[in-house]
């Protein structure tokens, strides 16, 4: 792959064998970065920043008020089609070996974890953080 302008080589780290887990590293750079929070929180933004939910029905369908959870208490924007996220979500692709296309491909989900949230998977898998050593980095978005 291309190295990311700004952001260098991009190195995949297995965290995980069992579940398979993956820090992809450098694939964003800081400008990208900048750019998806500021437009998180723009109001213009159609699927700016709100409460996040859970299960199949999105906040935008009835508002999500159905499908909101205290088990998943971040909130989350998403950056569908901008000239910043077209090429990450071309990078995906390329990255998983795919040829893109854009009827399979998702918006850029921006994710915002104030002090205290968290989302609280099911019992079923072993605690990441514990398993691999991972410590979780807190990255503040503008509000």
């Amino acid at each position: 792959m291309s190295p990311v302008p700004g952001a260098g080589e991009i190195e995949i780290e297995v965290l995980s064998v069992w579940p398979r887990v993956f820090r992809v590293n450098n694939f964003l750079s800081h400008a990208e970065s900048e750019v998806l929070k500021k437009w998180a929180v723009d109001h213009r933004n159609q699927h700016s920043m709100r409460p996040s939910t859970v299960g199949a029905q999105s906040w935008t369908q009835k508002g999500g008020k159905t499908s909101k959870s205290s088990s998943r208490t971040s909130e989350n924007a998403w950056d569908v089609n901008s000239p910043v996220a077209m090429p990450i979500k071309r990078r995906a692709f390329e990255l998983l070996r795919l040829k893109y296309n854009e009827s399979m491909a998702d918006g850029v989900q921006i994710l915002r974890y104030e002090n205290g949230q968290h989302y609280q998977v099911c019992g079923c898998l072993p605690s990441l953080a514990s398993s691999v050593g991972h410590a979780f980095h807190q990255r503040n978005l503008p509000h």
